[in-house]
């Protein structure tokens, strides 16, 4: 076994009950959602103050800052969490890689939800009436990227480890 993959599990060793409770996998699900949970309703809060705006353009130039500031503290909040609970440093999010590996899966996500459409459409399932504005587009895109990391980080990163 690659010895790298080893440093995305804890190392820790409990010797008490408590360290025992703390690390079981479920009780260690529920901490990370406890240290990820704070963002989220920050989240929710500065969304509901920033659509009081009246100008559409500040308000959706403002909503993509914030989502890419609750990427930036998520990764920030599972950093502490893997620090305090784990004792160890989040291997996962590596930026050496960064790059190709975002380009990669960008560009595998076009090619398959393409595929998709394209099969639905060539079985009378989809038909195309129109097309949205490229500003419509790209709030389910920024809204999707904090939907996509949750979903990566609670099933791979959280799951994947502890079972």
């Amino acid at each position: 076994m690659n010895p790298e993959f080893n440093l995305m599990f804890t190392q820790v060793r409990p010797k008490t009950a408590i360290g025992k409770i703390i690390q079981f996998p479920l009780t260690r699900i529920i901490i990370v959602m406890l240290f990820l949970l704070p963002v989220t309703i920050l989240n929710y809060i500065v969304k509901s103050n920033v659509e009081q705006i009246s100008d559409p353009i500040i308000i959706k130039v403002v909503s993509y800052g914030l989502d890419f500031a609750t990427l930036f503290l998520f990764m920030i909040a599972y950093g502490i969490y893997t620090k305090i609970v784990e004792r160890r440093d989040p291997y996962e999010f590596s930026f050496r890689e960064l790059g190709s590996e975002l380009g990669a899966g960008f560009l595998l996500s076009i090619c398959l939800v393409s595929l998709v459409v394209i099969i639905m459409y060539a079985l009378g399932y989809y038909k195309i009436i129109g097309v949205n504005p490229f500003i419509n587009l790209s709030d389910i895109f920024f809204a999707q990227m904090i939907v996509a990391f949750m979903e990566e980080l609670f099933f791979r990163l959280i799951l994947f480890k502890l079972t």
